[in-house]
């Protein structure tokens, strides 16, 4: 059998790059061990991307759409009286003796910086994530800001960003019943956006209304949310 200079070439090409690709795949071992090592929930999470656990394969829902959907819709608050909510708002704002909270209106760049703030890329029933608005943030950053200051104003939630996607997650290594499944809400990133803002306003507002020495949040947990 004639090699010939081609396929010789081919062949070291071939084990110079596999030579490659297992140092790469080492340093990247080594960086993602050394730099969590000290972070259990990190170390977990970096085991599992670099696929030092087995995945669980049993991804397959075994259960109907309509028996998840009535079994996580039983577990809802759906059935709260909006008008026994308002009467308890009520009575404590007519018992409060300070100024009454009132959502400000908030500046471009404190929107661009809830959104840096997001944690996670997921993305809700719009098809948004925060990587895609990231990238158009300079082109739609005064049209949101601009949305959020109205709802603010209004004091109205938008219905479209209280939608979500709702997914199954297994509780057990192999779900059988609906009762072996939670749902997992993916929200708008819109939606992330604006909550992380009024989570803002009414920490400051509770920070000015409650004594240090009576407060019941953790200081040390409160700039967080900035």
């Amino acid at each position: 059998m004639v090699v010939t200079v081609a396929e010789n070439e081919y062949k070291c090409a071939k084990n110079y790059c596999n030579r490659l690709v297992r140092r790469a795949k080492l340093k990247l071992f080594d960086v993602k061990i050394n730099n969590n090592f000290h972070c259990p929930r990190k170390l977990w999470s970096a085991l599992k991307e670099l696929g030092v656990f087995p995945h669980n394969n049993s991804s397959e829902v075994t259960c109907s759409p309509e028996d998840l959907n009535n079994y996580f819709v039983s577990f809802n608050n759906s059935s709260v009286s909006e008008n026994l909510v308002q009467e308890e708002i009520n009575h404590v704002l007519e018992n409060v003796l300070y100024p009454s909270f009132i959502l400000q209106h908030v500046s471009p760049s404190q929107v661009a910086k809830a959104l840096q703030r997001i944690n996670t890329n997921a993305q809700g029933v719009d098809g948004l994530n925060k990587r895609m608005l990231v990238d158009c943030m300079p082109y739609c950053l005064p049209s949101l800001t601009h949305i959020i200051n109205v709802s603010f104003s209004c004091n109205v939630f938008p219905d479209s960003w209280k939608l979500a996607n709702v997914c199954p997650v297994p509780k057990v290594a192999s779900p059988s019943i609906v009762n072996d499944y939670r749902p997992i809400s993916l929200l708008p990133t819109l939606s992330k956006i604006i909550e992380r803002l009024v989570s803002k306003q009414v920490v400051h507002y509770l920070n000015n209304l409650i004594p240090v020495n009576l407060a019941f949040v953790n200081p040390i947990i409160l700039p967080q949310l900035y």
